[in-house]
């Protein structure tokens, strides 16, 4: 094959590399983004559950030791909707562990059974 040929043999690939890459699905003009959960009374939001995959399926090469990849499904779960702050921890637990102090703080330094307590006396 002579240069010329090649050139253009090799710029034929690049461009079909790059059109198999390029992601050309476009939402319609009239697509509404999905809807975000909305807080209940007690300013809980509610997690739909899903699937997903976890590991590194091989995008990001600086995250190697992330797999092998597995396909993981949760069940619906509730978050609030702002973090607790030390005032309203201290009123259901009568104590507070945090060691950055302030009644307006979000409440750290509390532990796995701490929280699961504090859960279970909302």
């Amino acid at each position: 094959m002579d240069s010329s040929l090649r050139k253009l043999f090799s710029l034929s690939c690049l461009i079909l590399l790059l059109l198999a890459c390029s992601d050309s699905r476009k939402p319609a003009p009239d697509a509404q983004p999905p809807a975000l959960p909305r807080a209940d009374d007690q300013g809980m939001l509610r997690i739909p559950g899903g699937s997903f995959t976890m590991g590194n399926t091989g995008l990001h090469l600086d995250v190697a030791n992330e797999g092998p990849t597995r396909s993981v499904r949760i069940s619906a779960f509730y978050l609030g909707q702002s973090e607790v702050t030390q005032a309203e921890f201290k009123a259901l637990m009568d104590s507070d562990p945090s060691h950055f102090k302030g009644e307006d703080r979000p409440v750290e330094s509390v532990g796995w059974f701490g929280a699961l307590q504090y859960c279970n006396r909302l």
